[in-house]
């Protein structure tokens, strides 16, 4: 995972720009396997990104939320991470944590994209956060030493 870094001379981006950044992000969010959109149970004001996972026995469907997507008062991305993780990503720049609105999960609010430079880092975080919600691992538990290495 790179460092977010901003060269000197780097042109802001227009705003059009920025919003084809932004749809390109939420385009690949809602592209991953089994994902669903819906209210979010973390964000009072967001959308929640789901992944939909089948109970046993075929009687029904798990809803697990690794993503918010927020429109107002600015537009923002957060994903549900290990603690390890997440701070692994916002040492790197890629985010800043924030509380949930529900008790207990702490949030990695993640920067806007500002250069197409940004995308395949923060798609990362993104399939990150997906895979963690598909999988067994309860996100925000202190992950055992052999998934801090998977995420570097």
């Amino acid at each position: 995972m790179p460092q977010r870094e901003v060269a000197d001379g780097d042109r802001d981006a227009t705003a059009a720009e920025l919003a084809a950044l932004r749809a390109h992000l939420l385009r690949f969010a809602v592209t991953l396997p089994a994902v669903a959109i819906g209210d979010s149970r973390l964000d009072a004001d967001a959308a929640g990104l789901f992944v939909r996972l089948p109970l046993d026995g075929g009687a029904g469907v798990e809803m697990r939320e690794f993503a918010t997507v927020r429109n107002r008062p600015r537009w923002s991305v957060s994903v549900l991470l290990p603690v390890g993780a997440a701070a692994e990503f916002q040492r790197l720049g890629w985010g800043r944590s924030r509380p949930a609105d529900e008790s207990g999960p702490l949030l990695l609010e993640l920067m806007r994209p500002r250069h197409q430079a940004d995308i395949s880092p923060l798609r990362r975080v993104i399939a990150t956060a997906h895979r963690v919600a598909g999988g067994a691992q309860e996100p925000n538990r202190h992950p055992t030493p052999r998934t801090v290495r998977s995420f570097r």
